[in-house]
């Protein structure tokens, strides 16, 4: 009988050290900024890639997709006017930090008679009524007509703000046929590196 006990007590001191070996090894636990890092920075727009609709974007905004991107397979947000004046997409409000440096991407082309695009920054404290407090005018370009483009930009939001929007204007037809400005893969990252698409 102790010669059973002696064997038993053997095993099941060999069961707890190799529970407890693996009980270093595997930490259930992890904290935001682990997962944040370990998936890469968050992107703060609603729906700027692998597009299905056009929710979380609001005004002259609708889809397309072009040989330019993923050869005719994928949409695109798509800015259309023969008029020459602006029309605009603005996405939906999202949470920033004060004082706090972010980086936005996207990738995009145009019809060779838009005069131009700009990307707005729009933002507001939580608590206001208006729909934005201030305006920082990130990009205003002409985008290629003859392949995907892309911009990026690293800017600090200002000392108050916590809540912003985005919005794409297309600044109209040179000519009065149809000028249509094609924006995609839209990330808004917090930090100074801009994310690969």
């Amino acid at each position: 009988l102790a010669t059973q006990w002696q064997t038993t007590t053997t095993l099941a001191n060999g069961h707890t050290s190799q529970i407890s070996s693996l009980g270093t090894q595997v930490n259930l636990r992890a904290t935001k900024a682990e997962v944040e890092g370990s998936l890469g920075a968050v992107n703060l727009i609603t729906n700027g890639g692998n597009i299905q609709s056009t929710a979380g974007w609001y005004g002259s905004v609708g889809l397309s997709k072009h040989a330019f991107y993923k050869n005719d397979t994928a949409n695109l947000l798509h800015l259309n006017t023969a008029g020459t004046t602006e029309i605009a997409a603005s996405g939906e409000y999202f949470n920033i930090e004060p004082n706090t440096e972010y980086t936005i991407t996207f990738y995009g082309f145009a019809s060779g008679n838009v005069k131009s695009m700009d990307l707005h920054f729009l933002s507001k404290k939580h608590t206001s009524s208006n729909t934005h407090d201030n305006a920082r005018l990130l990009v205003t370009t002409k985008l290629s007509g003859g392949n995907l483009d892309s911009r990026s930009v690293t800017f600090t939001t200002n000392a108050t703000d916590n809540q912003a929007y985005i919005r794409f204007d297309n600044n109209g037809s040179t000519n009065g046929a149809n000028a249509g400005l094609y924006i995609v893969d839209i990330t808004l990252v917090k930090g100074p590196v801009a994310p690969s698409a």
